[in-house]
């Protein structure tokens, strides 16, 4: 039931069981039958009533699928430095020419910084464009039809 945003659900919850009595209870012949109300937004992750119509998900598999995905972000941020670490080794006579011709910290920084983020930008787009590629196929195997275009402003144009 949809109530009006004026309704006083605390009210309405009281007056169930003796509805229920009085009706559900007596023609069903279920004495421990009982009615509650729940937002519908909160019925898919975080409902376990009997009777539902569909398989609920659960929000302990978002967490636990959350907190996979942040560890594997961290792991790759951590090996991402440990790698930029590693080649900084072998561009000790970049920088050191680059001083030499004048360049102080700040802009040494900033070199590093936008090739940094030239590689990532570059790196996202070839995620997407490979995303592109296998998503045909992750569909026909999982039985979906995901889009990585789900926001109708960012739709390719056909």
């Amino acid at each position: 039931m949809l109530l009006s945003p004026q309704a006083d659900y605390k009210a309405l919850t009281a007056k169930l069981p003796a509805f229920s009595a009085k009706t559900i209870q007596q023609e069903m012949g279920v004495p421990s039958y009982q009615m509650e109300l729940q937002p519908l937004a909160s019925i898919h992750l975080h409902s376990d009533l009997d009777y539902e119509i569909s398989l609920n998900g659960s929000i302990t598999t978002i967490y636990i699928f959350i907190a996979a995905a942040f560890l594997i972000l961290l792991i790759a941020i951590i090996n991402y430095m440990n790698l930029t670490t590693a080649r900084s080794f072998m561009r000790v006579r970049e920088v050191g020419v680059r001083k030499v011709l004048g360049a102080n910290q700040g802009q040494l920084a900033w070199l590093f910084l936008t090739e940094s983020a030239l590689l990532t930008f570059i790196a996202s787009g070839i995620a997407v464009f490979g995303i592109e590629l296998a998503l045909p196929y992750f569909n026909q195997l999982a039985g979906k039809e995901l889009s990585i275009w789900h926001w109708p402003n960012f739709a390719p144009v056909s």
